[in-house]
């Protein structure tokens, strides 16, 4: 690897202020495994770790902070735990005092707590850390851990009070001085907690000399809460400590009394819990199913705590009972309680009330239905007898095994005055509809009135009725559709009202929408939507309620908002159902944003799958027939933005539609896998004017904002809606007829959210709909995260200006004053963060003042090192040469993990956000050019850089400066400068600045160099090490990690990062050696360590790990091995260390205890040394350097032993012990002793205090003594006791264990008996150790299994099969895969002993599994007797078991367990539950029951539906319209005749066969000439069905038309009628009854002619057959003439324009003669209508006179003569 420097910041650690002591931080990150803590010594005794003295002289606490991470096995940080060890003792912090979740969500988790003792690192400076996770199988990161030390205060707390002989009015206090004080304060309150110090105490006492008190005057039954401190001198006062509780004893109380349960989750004092499980107490429903799983309605008079039993599982009656209470002073005692039960579908429990009336428990009352919430109950107890004090009990029974949900709670029980108004009970809501509801009750009492308040859930209760003196029930009307509802009663019982009863919520139904309506799925499930996930689009849906449309973004981009549903294989026919819509009015058109994209792609467009169908249906009809509107398929081609389908529904105008949206996989399962999209549908009328489009928004100012759209038809003015977001339209602010686009809104409101609506003007009253909404803020967002590590932000290096920060603060407003900073150079930015965590940091320049930081406004994007507190980030960057000129805002947004994406409204947790205004310049110089190197002097610890400066750009002259020193360096021409020396660990930067103008400065990034790279920083490089042939680190080899290189060799198994890796290599000395990293100085004692066989380039990693030692696996003695370390982070470090290598023990832990041989004589062996203590055991504040040794008991009396710890001069060493037993076996004595602190027991026990034995210790020491002494008084024979000895002075030494009695008549003896037992973990095998006994196990469902030698002091095996050896099977375990006869002999070479197992015989049953319950239904035959054979002999083969199992049946589980009484095949039954017992075939025929799954099988016989036989159905030839011997049946119609049932599906076929085969059932309606239909009526439940027939008939209508003989013309205002008729094609007059009608309106005639004509409109004949009743309507027009009178004379001229000419326009005239009166021919003319004014066929004017005509008129048909008159 390349010799480089590297360019890091120092670690260090610093006492802050005087108060407080912070460890270097643990970066880690630190794997912690369940099974496996986590132990990092922080300092030792001698405080190597140079921990100062405390301003008071010693620390008290600790707070200790971590960023935990999850690992494998599904952890949660609420299961991380942390102990702390001092010499004084241990503390464990279970779970975290902060941050711990029940989840595996990363977290920074807080541990505070004590430290065991008053810690003073000058006299004893020991601390070790120990973390955990508790769940198995799992393990967790834990990273940048921050250890923290609190100064002791200068009057030390109190502790360890304990109360005694406590009555019913007084106790006795007995506590433990914190230091020598003898003076303290106590206060005290009775029932509540409160503020000590704060005068809210109902008794305080001075207490001086010892440490104990009587309190005297105590309520009784009543809990005390107890608070003390230490006084120790004038202002010198402890912390409080407390709330100590001491509860008085119980007296009988007197009524009225109320028992609340608030008690903090504890039964209250007094009451008592008996039964098969206790009641408990809590105060929300939690994870449990109190109320309606877990959500409670209502409320109790203290509304707190409540009393509850959880109803799963089938435990007996659980019983809550109260304490005695005297009633003798109540008129009319009572007792009522609150009760909430809520079964959830399951079956109710039980809650039965029995009162003791002073001599016997009488049933009061039993509970077993639904409460709406809770429900006050009320018991009148006036009907007992009662002759003493009365108590109650609540009696809880669960009704139905396997039913879980009704939890029954109670609250408030009161003895009390019975009330004479009794509250309402069981409210219920039915017939519910859109806008009412019917509301019921049960009211106790002859009440006639009641009163109502009806709310909206959410909106509290005021007290006040919304109606009085009610009905009940009660109809509630004028309520909104949709909207949920509450309601409470009340009861009038005249004089007085009883309380209200409530609520019972409710939801009314959903209404009929009326057009306009858009839903835009903000919410899904829509309101007023439905889904099903059945039928096509001829049956409609079926299975509501169940589908595949889910929510999701619309095309895949978010989340949310929109409806999608995935279309691959051939398995979906799912509906989105609409809600309905009323048509009238209109026309209408439904339209709606649809798309189809690539699974899982906001890119690509789909393509259908072949058969796949999208369709937009629609009902008329309520849902019995959907009409198809619109339909993609695979032949349409979608687009990446959608579709936007419109539908005009004009046709539909004055209906009642519902709308569905079916897509359909089809048949074929395509490889075409799509998501579809449907959003913002929408029924709305057709517009006329079109709407706006691309609505826009572009911020000018905080409150001025620019609108602007996209016109979509030729509008030039329009109307612009706007409000805070989420406004409703139509109440927003509207600026109207605007004439410019875009539009400036103006005083707004800064940092608001607003929206706005754009509609165009086509013309007056033309107006569009509003197109909208878009959104907008007037303002920068915010960005405020959560939380901040550390100190947040100390500085901000902005150019040349530094900000200083404003505190700990997570955002921080630096926006005056403005920076100067320049287009198209280096910006300068440094930011110092508070903390040592990595921050994420983005920085954006919102360039365009539009108060948006954009994407392309993004100018830098880093992280932070965090390698220490603080640390420096520089965050330099180039301004764009393009950048605007001028003010603009700036934002630095940081963040440990939120801002890995760039989120410039970033709020998430552990963050800071800093705004800034930089005023961007243009440069009006050429800037000068250098680049920078870093040259180590590694002889004098100092690095120089040097400038090469390449360009001065227009600059006669730089001038070079750091910022470490105020040294400068001046440059005149190119060239390199050197500038410097600077330490090494100090932090550098280089500034190069222009001396004629001092705004064109470069410089150079931060440079940092600690120290050259050691010389074993590579494998090829590796230092040897030396390895010790004892047991003693006599010889070290030193290593430090400082300025450490990667090496490039690969990362191993362990979590830290070896990217400051140094090596070493040694040759084993032994098989096992312990190698250890001790004396661990400065950066971090995180150091991990692994070992390599084989050589550079093909190594092997044997282990890695972060323990600082560790036992090797086995080695082979002379080979060379490898040793890599480096830290537990990924920061560089600075730590030093010593390697040490010995050989290992194996006694180091109880599994591997050694047998204590040496029976009369000492044993001698070297000490342990290299080994950490893995924490507080018993008297021991840690166990370094373990020893385990067993004890066994020879002949029973006193055994006296010594212990002797000395170094190679016999010098003594300090030696610890703990022993205990006795015990039956080592397994025993390693499972039973505890290893943990024992806070009691005493640190040495030389004197004997008599305080030993306690619980299995029999004795401890943790003297500073080389000898101790230890006692065994009554050793019995065959006992084991189990001695544990510890090197704490860690010296090299020898370990003298010696019996002191031995050889004295009466005293106990020590031997070494070896036994052996074949155990398992696996399976029970007897453990009476009879070695001439046979033991038997029989297994089910085993491959395998392991048998285990159990002989604790064995070192040799050989195991039998069938009493032959096994070659190669030596170890302790055996892994037994055939079933046959085993033993096994064991030996203790130690102590040269062996000795024989028990046989044990080993089955292996194979294990059938479990069997799912089966089911056989068949239907009742035409016997209709209820009862069918069931063929279970076939249903055994269908389980495909094979011949290794056999299945048999059996009415009941006892049978089924002893396998006795099977029933036969085939069985006869009517329907019942048969139990399956399947079984090895094997183990039944060895009559072994222990190898079986039961199941059951179903046997269902159902009925066949019972139905009606239709009639035959008769319809005439018109009713599809048309009459051609054929027509429509509305099948679907007799539906009703033939069942009522709703669970009855009917199918109508054409042959019998179909109709058996459930196969071609025709659709209705049906077109047919007549025919036979056959009926299938099929049970959907069951699918037995029954069938029938019926017979379609069609016939004829009437058939005419009107006859053309008449006129069909009447004149003006007619008093003549006309006469019109009809002329019959297929009927006689005699056939048919004839009605006439005029314009729809009937009129009198019944004849085949109508003589009563008179007037204008549409005349209609309905024809009906007199015998089949069949009709036919057909209708003409009668037209109005407009004139039928003629002219008798014109005036021309006389008044113009009137009567100017002989007008015969209305006669349809088509010839005209006009003769004078000598009958002269004086004008003529065909076709006339109005030409004749009065002249000649010349044109020459007649005289005035009177004129003859003839004229033939309408159309020829008519003529007519006369005389006209000329008057002029």
């Amino acid at each position: 690897m390349k010799k480089i420097t590297l360019f890091l910041i120092m670690l260090g650690f610093f006492l802050t202020a005087s108060a407080q002591y912070n460890f270097p931080p643990i970066v880690g990150p630190t794997n912690v495994a369940s099974g496996a803590p986590v132990t990092i010594n922080l300092n030792d005794v001698a405080n190597v770790a140079a921990v100062p003295a405390s301003t008071s002289g010693s620390y008290d606490s600790f707070s200790i902070s971590v960023d935990w991470v999850v690992g494998a096995g599904n952890p949660w940080s609420s299961e991380a735990d942390l102990t702390l060890n001092t010499t004084a003792g241990s503390i464990t912090i279970d779970p975290p005092t902060s941050g711990g979740l029940n989840s595996n969500d990363s977290t920074t988790l807080i541990f505070e707590g004590d430290i065991p003792g008053i810690y003073d690192p000058t006299t004893d400076g020991f601390i070790d850390i120990i973390f955990n996770q508790s769940y198995g199988g799992s393990d967790a990161d834990w990273n940048n851990i921050v250890v923290t030390l609190f100064e002791s205060p200068t009057c030390i707390d109190p502790y360890a009070m304990t109360s005694s002989s406590v009555t019913s009015d007084s106790a006795i206090l007995d506590w433990t001085a914190g230091d020598s004080e003898t003076d303290w304060n106590i206060e005290y309150n009775s029932g509540a907690d409160f503020t000590p110090g704060n005068s809210e105490e109902e008794n305080a006492i001075a207490v001086t000399g010892t440490p104990n008190t009587t309190l005297s005057g105590l309520t009784p039954a009543t809990t005390y809460y107890i608070y003390y401190q230490s006084n120790c001198g004038t202002g010198d006062l402890s912390m409080w400590v407390g709330p100590f509780l001491v509860a008085t004893e119980c007296v009988t109380f007197v009524a009225p009394y109320t028992e609340g349960f608030e008690n903090a989750g504890d039964i209250p004092l007094c009451w008592s819990n008996t039964g098969a499980e206790e009641w408990e107490y809590a105060d929300n429903g939690g994870f449990d199913h109190i109320g309606d799983d877990g959500t409670i309605i209502g409320s109790t008079a203290t509304n707190g705590y409540f009393a509850w039993v959880d109803s799963s599982g089938t435990d007996g009656p659980s019983i809550l009972t109260s304490p005695l209470v005297d009633v003798s002073g109540l008129a009319a005692p009572s007792i009522s309680f609150y009760e909430l039960s809520d079964n959830e579908g399951n079956a109710n429990s039980t809650l039965d009330v029995e009162v003791w009336d002073g001599a016997a428990w009488n049933m009061m009352a039993t509970y077993n239905t639904n409460t709406s919430g809770w429900e006050l109950k009320v018991i009148d107890l006036s009907t007992l007898t009662i002759t003493g004090d009365v108590q109650a009990r609540f009696i809880f029974s669960e009704t139905v095994s396997g039913d879980f949900y009704d939890d029954i709670a109670i609250d408030d029980v009161t003895f009390d005055e019975a009330p004479s108004c009794f509250n309402p009970t069981t409210l219920t809501a039915n017939s519910i509809t859109s806008n009412g509801a019917e509301l019921s009750w049960s009211q106790d009492g002859t009440v006639t009135m009641w009163n109502i308040e009806i709310v909206t859930t959410g909106t509290p209760a005021t007290g006040t009725p919304t109606d009085t003196d009610i009905a009940n029930p009660y109809t509630a009307s004028g309520l909104n559709a949709v909207t949920s509802y509450e309601y409470y009663v009340q009861a009038n019982c005249g004089s007085e009202l009883s309380g209200w009863a409530g609520p019972f919520a409710f939801e009314t139904l959903c209404d009929i929408f009326i057009p306009d309506y858009i839903q835009n799925f903000t919410n899904i499930p829509a309101d007023c939507w439905d889904v099903a996930d059945n039928g096509d689009a001829i049956t409609g849906p079926t299975d509501l309620g169940n589908s595949s449309w889910a929510n999701d973004g619309f095309l895949n981009n978010g989340f949310d908002g929109a409806y999608k549903i995935n279309l691959w294989v051939a398995t979906k026919s799912d509906w989105l159902i609409s809600p309905q819509f009323d048509l009238t009015g209109g026309p209408f058109q439904v339209e709606f944003d649809f798309g189809v994209m690539t699974f899982g792609s906001s890119t690509t467009p789909g393509t259908l799958g072949s058969d796949d169908t999208v369709q937009l249906l629609m009902t008329i009809d309520n849902g019995a027939t959907w009409i198809s509107l619109l339909t993609y398929d695979s032949t349409f081609a979608f687009t990446v933005t959608g579709e936007h389908p419109v539908v005009d529904l004009t046709a539909y105008s004055g209906q009642i539609v519902q709308f569905g949206i079916l897509a359909s996989e089809g048949t074929v399962d395509d490889t075409e896998d799509n998501d579809v999209f449907v959003d913002n549908f929408r029924v709305r009328g057709i517009p006329t004017c079109a709407e706006p489009s691309d609505l826009t928004a572009n911020n000018l100012s905080l409150t001025s904002t620019e609108v602007g759209w996209t016109e979509s038809g030729t509008a030039t003015s329009w109307n612009i809606q706007y409000g805070e977001a989420g406004f409703a339209l139509g109440t927003g602010t509207i600026e109207a007829g605007v004439t410019t686009n875009p539009y400036v809104l103006n005083g707004l409101t800064p940092d608001t959210s607003y929206e706005f609506y754009v509609s165009a003007i086509c013309g007056p009253g033309d107006e569009s709909s509003y197109f909208g909404p878009f959104q907008f803020f007037t303002g920068y967002c915010e960005s405020i995260p959560t939380s901040n590590d550390g100190d947040g932000v100390n500085f901000v290096n902005l150019g040349v200006t530094t900000f200083t920060s404003l505190g700990d603060l997570t955002y921080e407003n630096h926006t005056t004053p403005s920076v100067n900073v320049f287009q198209g150079i280096n910006t300068n930015l440094e930011i110092e963060f508070g903390h040592g965590f990595t921050y994420g940091t983005n920085v954006w320049i919102d360039f365009d003042d539009n108060l948006v930081f954009d994407d392309t406004e993004l100018v830098y994007q880093g992280t932070s090192s965090g390698a220490s507190s603080p640390h420096l980030l520089d965050a330099s960057f180039v301004m764009p040469i393009t950048a605007p000129l001028g003010e603009h805002r700036m934002r630095i947004g940081s963040a440990d993990f939120g801002q890995a994406t760039p989120d410039p409204c970033y709020n998430g947790s552990w963050g800071v956000t800093l705004d800034f205004t930089v005023n961007i310049q243009e440069l009006l110089c050429t800037l000068a050019e250098a680049d920078y190197t870093v040259i180590p002097d590694c002889a004098n610890d100092q690095f120089f850089i040097d400038v090469n400066v390449t360009s001065l750009g227009d600059a006669t002259s730089l001038q070079l400066s750091n910022t470490l020193d105020a040294t400068t360096a001046q440059a005149t021409a190119t060239g390199v400068y050197q500038v410097g020396p600077f330490p090494f660990g100090s932090t550098v930067k280089v500034f190069v600045t222009n001396e004629q103008d001092n705004n064109c400065v470069i410089g150079s990034e931060n440079y940092i160099v600690l120290a050259c790279p050691p010389a074993n920083d590579d494998c090829e490089t590796a230092m040897p090490a030396v390895v010790n042939a004892t047991s003693t680190c006599a010889e070290v080899t030193p290593g430090t990690i400082l300025a450490a290189t990667p090496s490039g060799v690969p990362e191993g198994s362990c979590a830290g990062t070896p990217n400051d890796d140094v090596w070493f290599t040694f040759e084993a000395l032994d098989e096992i050696e312990i190698i250890s990293i001790i004396n661990v100085v400065g950066g971090t004692t995180n150091i991990n360590h692994a070992l390599y066989e084989g050589s550079c380039g093909s190594l092997t990693e044997l282990y890695c790990t972060n323990e600082d030692a560790f036992v090797t696996p086995a080695l082979v003695v002379g080979n060379t091995y490898y040793i890599r370390i480096f830290s537990g982070g990924s920061q560089a470090e600075t730590s030093t260390f010593d390697l040490c290598i010995k050989p290992a023990p194996s006694n180091i832990i109880c599994d591997n205890a050694e047998n204590f041989c040496s029976v009369g004589g000492a044993l001698t062996t070297s000490n342990v040394i290299g080994i950490p203590s893995t924490g507080q055991v018993a008297c021991l504040g840690s166990i370094p350097n373990p020893t385990w040794n067993i004890i066994q008991v020879g002949e029973s009396g006193p055994i006296e032993i010594q212990i002797e710890q000395t170094d190679a001069s016999g010098n003594g060493l300090d030696v610890d012990f703990v022993i205990w037993g006795p015990f039956t076996s080592v397994t025993e004595a390693c499972t039973d002793i505890l290893l943990e602190d024992c806070p009691t027991c005493p640190f040495s026990n030389n004197p004997d205090t008599g305080f030993y034995p306690l619980g299995n210790i029999v004795d401890c020491s943790y003297s500073g003594a080389s000898i101790e002494n230890l006692s065994i008084d009554n050793a019995v024979n065959g006992e084991i006791y189990m001695l544990l000895v510890t090197n704490f002075n860690g010296g090299a030494g020898d370990i003298t264990i010696e019996q002191t009695n031995a050889g004295t008549a009466g005293n106990g003896t020590i031997e070494a008996d070896i036994e052996a037992q074949i155990t398992s973990d696996e399976v029970v095998i007897p453990d009476d150790n009879d070695p001439t006994e046979t033991d038997t196990v029989s297994v089910c469902g085993f491959d395998s299994i392991t048998i285990t030698a159990d002989s604790p002091f064995a070192d040799e095996y050989i195991w039998y099969k069938d009493n032959f050896v096994i070659p190669g099977e030596t170890s302790s375990t055996l892994v037994v895969t055939e079933s046959d006869s085993y033993l096994v002999q064991a030996f203790d070479n130690q102590c040269g002993d062996d000795a024989f197992s028990q046989t044990v015989v080993v089955n292996l049953y194979e294990d059938p599994g479990t069997v799912a319950p089966q089911n056989i239904t068949l239907c009742d035959g035409p016997e209709a007797n209820g009862t069918e054979e069931f063929d279970l002999a076939t249903l055994t083969s269908e389980l495909g078991l094979g011949d290794g199992f056999t299945v048999s049946y059996y009415t009941n589980t006892a049978d089924a367990n002893q396998a006795i009484s099977p029933v036969s095949t085939p069985y006869s039954s009517s329907g019942e539950v048969l139990i399956m017992r399947i079984e090895d075939t094997d183990a039944a025929n060895n009559d072994y029951l222990g190898c079986r799954q039961l199941s059951q099988v179903e046997l269902v016989v159902n009925p066949r539906p019972t139905i009606n036989q239709p009639e035959n159905f008769i319809v005439c030839d018109d009713e599809d319209g048309t009459v051609d011997g054929e027509t429509t049946f509305d099948l679907v119609s007799i539906n009703t005749d033939v069942t009522t049932d709703t669970n009855i599906e009917i199918t109508y076929h054409t042959t019998q066969a179909d109709a058996d085969g459930d196969t071609g059932a025709v659709s209705s309606p049906y077109t047919s000439q007549g025919e036979t239909i056959y009926v299938r009526a099929e049970d959907m439940t069951t699918g037995c069905y029954s069938t029938t027939t019926f017979n379609l008939e069609v016939n004829v209508v009437p058939l005419a038309t009107f006859n053309d003989d008449y006129i069909y013309a009447v004149c003006p205002n007619a008093t003549v009628p006309i006469t019109i008729g009809i002329t019959a094609t297929n009927f006689t007059a005699a056939d048919v009854t004839v009605s006439w009608s005029l314009d729809g309106n009937p009129i009198s005639g019944n004849g085949l002619t109508l003589n009563t004509v008179l007037d204008e409109g549409d005349y209609s004949a309905t024809i009906e057959f007199n015998d089949t009743g069949c009709t036919n309507t057909i209708t003409t027009f009668v037209e109005e003439l407009e004139s039928c009178v003629f002219p008798e004379g014109i005036s021309p001229g006389v008044s113009p324009g009137q009567n100017d000419t002989f007008d015969l326009t209305s006669f349809n005239v088509t010839k005209l003669e006009i003769f004078n009166r000598n009958g002269t021919l004086v004008y003529s003319k065909n076709n006339y209508t109005n030409e004749w004014y009065g002249q000649t066929n010349d044109g020459d004017e007649l005289p005035v006179g009177t004129y003859f005509y003839t004229v033939v008129y309408e159309g020829g048909a008519m003529s007519k003569s006369s005389w006209v008159y000329i008057n002029r």
